[in-house]
């Protein structure tokens, strides 16, 4: 009316809202006030959203969790989770508010709402389920930080020395020394296992490369990607070879977690078949569980072409002598595991 000339600026206008009389221009600026704060809300609110999203995404169900600090997760975790989670019951209410993200074209406003109110419930989601998991997932952080290995190059016996779990950022360790001008050819692994994804990718960084690899005392778990990925496999006399079913290395059963662990369970068993791991072996171990393993003596890797030869040191033992040694020691049993690793 202002605009049109039907009402002077100064003729005052009632409002029922706030029960008193006020100047005409008074109200038109109140008026035209409201529109920018509602946009300036609804920004903070979406934006709010999208960090607390976003940060819930890859805090579930990326790699780059196992990069983070667990003390500085431990502060992210809850934080993305409750934003997510406010900014989406923000999303909700207003979604149920009819006018508040509306649309002025009627053909965009339904497009609009349906779209406002998936965000609200998936935000909804990843919140309940981020705050609902934190406390194993920071158990799982930390755990991460216990799964130590030393990776060096022996350079007097020209071998890559290989010992410990197979933690976060293995397989650039061990590419890193594979790399290496004039780096042996020739890797010794001792170790209980660890990140199946990270041997995984370290297996497919030996294989093809005519790399020999020597488990020395003990393989187990991801260990053994890293031994079949070699073109010769080789072992001590008194080695053992423990086959072992994936599992989180917290023993959590937080989804996110879970889901993680059975994505990288399945290509992890498909490589070992694909080099050469019988078949039966694999059934038992993930048969068994993670609590138990499925061992193997030297001899009956040996024979099942797990190995392509067994050694004493550095000397290799025939399979007379093998036998003789071991004849006393079991070939195949199932045995309690002695580390719980994914």
């Amino acid at each position: 009316m202002l605009a049109e000339g039907k009402l002077a600026a100064g003729e005052a206008v009632w409002s029922s809202s706030t029960g008193i009389w006020s100047p005409a221009r008074e109200r038109r600026k109140a008026q035209a006030s409201r529109p920018g704060l509602r946009r300036l809300g609804a920004a903070m609110l979406i934006l709010a959203y999208a960090c607390g999203f976003a940060a819930c995404a890859v805090l579930i169900g990326f790699r780059s969790i196992e990069r983070l600090d667990a003390n500085l997760a431990a502060f992210i975790w809850p934080v993305a989770g409750g934003t997510a989670l406010a900014a989406s019951l923000g999303l909700l209410i207003a979604w149920l508010r009819p006018g508040r993200l509306g649309a002025r074209r009627p053909e965009l406003a339904a497009v609009r709402s349906v779209a406002v109110g998936l965000l609200g419930l998936g935000g909804v989601v990843a919140g309940s389920l981020a705050l609902y998991q934190q406390h194993d997932a920071i158990l799982t952080l930390r755990g991460l930080r216990e799964l130590t290995y030393d990776v060096h190059i022996d350079a007097a016996r020209q071998v890559i020395q290989v010992k410990g779990s197979i933690g976060p950022g293995f397989d650039t360790a061990l590419t890193a020394a594979l790399d290496r001008p004039g780096a042996p050819n020739i890797i010794e692994i001792t170790s209980l296992g660890g990140l199946t994804d990270e041997a995984l990718s370290a297996a497919k960084r030996i294989e093809g490369r005519g790399v020999r690899v020597v488990a020395r005392r003990i393989c187990a778990s991801a260990c053994l990607v890293l031994l079949m990925a070699g073109d010769e496999r080789l072992a001590d006399v008194d080695t053992r070879l423990d086959f072992h079913a994936p599992a989180p290395i917290s023993g959590s059963t937080a989804p996110a977690i879970v889901y993680y662990v059975k994505q990288h369970a399945q290509p992890f068993r498909d490589y070992l078949e694909a080099r050469g791991a019988p078949k039966d072996v694999l059934d038992a171990a993930y048969r068994i569980g993670p609590g138990k393993v499925e061992s193997l003596s030297a001899l009956e890797a040996l024979d099942l072409h797990i190995l392509t030869g067994v050694v004493d040191g550095d000397a290799p033992v025939d399979r007379a002598e093998l036998e003789r040694r071991l004849a006393k020691s079991p070939r195949r049993v199932e045995r309690s595991s002695v580390l719980d690793e994914e």
